[in-house]
Order: C-alpha cells, then sequence, then structure tokens
C-alpha cells in the first residue's frame, strides 16, 4: 500500500492520552520518554505492516476497522516485547501494570491510524465507503 505514516500527527492525541488531567504529579519524566519510544516503534511497525499489504491479504467479510485493528495490533505485539524492556523494570510501578498500560496505549495508537487512515486504505483496496 502507499500509505505513509505522519509521525508528528498523533503524537499530541498520544500524550493527552497517557497523561491525562491530574496524573502529571505521580508520573516521573522517565514515562514520558518511554511513552514517546513506544510511539515511535508502534508508528515505525505499523508502517512496515502497511508496505507489505497487499489487496489479497484479507478476504471481502474482513475489510473492517476491527479487522484491521486486530491484525496491526497482533503484528505489533509480535515485534514489541514489553516485558523485557529495561526501562519498566526500574520503574516503581508493578511490570504487570505497565504492560496493561502499554498495551492499552498501543491499541489506542493503533484505532487512531486506521480511523485516521481508513478512507485512504479503502481507496487502495478498491472499496468505497
Amino acid at each position: 500500500m502507499n500509505i505513509k505514516i505522519d509521525k508528528s500527527l498523533f503524537l499530541p492525541q498520544i500524550k493527552s492520552y497517557a497523561f491525562k488531567k491530574g496524573n502529571e504529579k505521580w508520573v516521573p519524566e522517565k514515562v514520558e520518554s518511554v511513552v514517546t519510544e513506544l510511539y515511535d516503534k508502534v508508528i515505525d511497525l505499523s508502517q512496515k505492516w502497511f508496505d507489505e499489504l497487499q489487496p489479497g491479504d484479507f478476504e471481502q467479510s474482513q475489510i473492517t476497522q476491527w479487522h484491521f485493528r486486530l491484525n496491526l495490533k497482533r503484528e505489533i505485539m509480535r515485534e514489541i516485547d514489553i516485558r523485557k524492556d529495561e526501562k519498566l523494570r526500574k520503574s516503581f510501578i508493578p511490570t504487570f501494570l505497565w504492560i496493561w498500560l502499554l498495551e492499552r496505549l498501543i491499541s489506542y495508537i493503533v484505532k487512531l491510524i486506521i480511523e485516521h487512515y481508513w478512507p485512504d486504505i479503502m481507496t487502495e483496496l478498491g472499496h468505497e465507503l
């Protein structure tokens, strides 16, 4: 596919989502760098996934935003090993909670990407909205 993801497009929304009002007082600066690093990884892996995606990869019944989000998230989770990240282990927040939070953040990033580029995806696949 010819979709090119704009890295700067979603970062403000991701930071807003990750650091909702009231959380600033207990969120260390280290967390912001982890969120930014995760965001970069997710965007790079999403771009790779879009580059390798072929129109015949999905059956007609699977051309939905839900299927695209599911497949993209699976691919990202296969590539990123949250449990072995050194930055997360040195945090004061328990690892199981970090894993849950970062998986939610990955899901949110994937949702934003698919929703934003959905008209382009449909055009590339030769379908109308």
